[in-house]
């Protein structure tokens, strides 16, 4: 009797043993289940697409990852007020509200729906942020109108994201069919990734400078460098436009356009020798006389080109010039 009953102890620990086993496995699988595709509130998890707009802070709060915001926006309005000025052209800011309209009667935003790229027909729509489910996500709009023959004329461009990458569109078509393509400005495209803060690279030179003179005959880099260091109050984070050209004397010379803002330069060993208007001394920039400076390279390199953060910045403006040699 007393060997029945051990044997039926020992059989209902076992089945206990065995229930209890099922239980913990059953409780691992739901817990490694909700781990994966339940969040912590207890709601679903958003998908990868959906995280890209909105992640969430320390506190639980949503924190937007905008591509575009109204600073931005200012910016880019800055740099075009000059750029346009530098070109010639005086361009007409879409505000948000009146439609943008062009001299052969496109109407912006109305007309996005009539636009093609290259041909063929593709999304685009208007995005305060940057952010949307079109192909090109417009943030900013601008127009100018010619007014030199053959007339009508216009260039318009359209500041976008695509796959949150900047992109300028620009269309020129006559006929008054919106026909898009990318910009190939140069000037344009680094200053608005410089804007957007997207998609910055550092060129091989940049990256192979490292204080070393070898690197330094890249004109645009090494031209860029030497007017931060002659002119250190100029602001580089919004730069003005500049072109580098070469002079009759056969020298490179970089400017904002006016005889007092150019620097003529040039490289001879391990020194820079570079001219500047003595205007303090002349009653007009017409009569001022050239002064000749020296200064060695290093010098240059290290008041300019030490930190990422300078050399970025001097990257980022020399890739903005406007070539004209």
């Amino acid at each position: 009797m007393e060997h029945s009953r051990s044997l039926f102890v020992l059989a209902a620990v076992f089945v206990l043993a065995l229930f209890l086993g099922g239980c913990s496995k059953h409780a691992e699988s739901k817990a490694d289940f909700d781990f994966s595709v339940e969040a912590a509130d207890g709601k679903h998890s958003k998908s990868s697409t959906d995280e890209k707009v909105h992640k969430k802070s320390s506190t639980g709060s949503k924190v937007s990852t905008a591509l575009w915001n109204k600073t931005k926006d200012r910016q880019l309005q800055t740099f075009m007020g000059e750029w346009g000025e530098t070109m010639g052209q005086k361009y007409t800011k879409y505000d948000g509200v009146h439609p943008l309209k062009t001299s052969v009667g496109e109407r912006y935003p109305a007309d996005f729906s009539r636009s093609v790229l290259y041909g063929k027909k593709v999304s685009i729509g208007w995005s305060n942020d940057g952010l949307g489910s079109n192909e090109y996500n417009i943030v900013a709009m601008y127009n100018y109108d010619g007014d030199i023959p053959p007339l009508p004329s216009h260039i318009t461009y359209f500041f976008a994201f695509h796959d949150g990458k900047p992109v300028i569109l620009v269309d020129e078509a006559r006929d008054g069919y919106p026909q898009w393509g990318e910009t190939k400005n140069t000037a344009l495209r680094t200053n608005f990734e410089r804007i957007a803060g997207v998609g910055y690279q550092e060129s091989a030179t940049a990256k192979n400078f490292q204080n070393k003179n070898d690197s330094a005959k890249d004109p645009k880099l090494l031209s860029v460098m030497i007017y931060q260091y002659v002119y250190p109050d100029i602001d580089f984070v919004h730069p003005p436009v500049m072109t580098l050209y070469t002079t009759d004397r056969k020298k490179y010379a970089i400017g904002q356009g006016s005889a007092v803002s150019t620097m003529e330069f040039e490289l001879e060993g391990n020194n820079v020798r570079y001219w500047t208007l003595d205007t303090e001394h002349a009653e007009s920039t017409v009569s001022a006389k050239q002064i000749e400076h020296q200064v060695s390279l290093q010098e240059v390199v290290n008041k300019t080109y030490s930190t990422p953060n300078e050399k970025q910045l001097i990257q980022t403006v020399a890739n903005g010039l406007i070539i004209d040699f």
